[in-house]
């Protein structure tokens, strides 16, 4: 699997620095030449990665990336003065779960596609919240939004809370 910087400047189509640039980047940041799991191009950060199992670029490689890029930036002379825009393509994960917001019923004793939702929260832990009560009733998207500390309006309507939590 690969994934490329892109630029738009006469020195692209890809991001690279020259050998000199690179050498100056290593006396800042000599852990650029580390191993790692992501196998970078030379003085650049395109990367690629082995096919096979479950190796992918997951959001910590692709945070890695950046700060890679950021601290690559500085060192490359055609890009002084330069302003700089980042538009990254969101491509869904291999996590990416098939449910949809309209397979749940909003009221409990309804249905649920699912007997509990995988997350990660906002402190990067993974937590689930189970979709059934103890007697085997689904609890229904509004008790579910209520886990999920979304603030849902008194006399809410389905669509209204299906777009919520969308």
């Amino acid at each position: 699997m690969c994934s490329n910087l892109l630029v738009m400047h006469p020195s692209g189509p890809f991001f690279s620095l020259t050998d000199k640039e690179y050498a100056e980047v290593l006396k800042k940041y000599p852990h650029l030449n580390d191993d790692c799991d992501i196998n970078y191009e030379r003085n650049s950060v395109s990367a690629a990665i082995n096919v096979g199992g479950d190796n992918y670029f997951d959001n910590q490689d692709i945070l890695s990336k950046f700060k890679r890029l950021f601290q690559l930036l500085t060192f490359k002379n055609e890009y002084k003065n330069h302003d700089f825009v980042c538009l990254l393509e969101n491509a869904r994960t291999h996590t990416a779960a098939d449910m949809h917001i309209n397979d749940f019923a909003m009221r409990p004793r309804t249905r649920s596609p699912l007997d509990k939702i995988d997350y990660i929260d906002e402190n990067n832990k993974k937590q689930a919240i189970e979709c059934y009560d103890d007697d085997g009733y689904s609890k229904g998207l509004l008790a579910l939004a209520y886990k999920l500390n979304v603030f849902v309006p008194r006399k809410c309507k389905l669509n209204e809370l299906k777009l919520l939590l969308s």
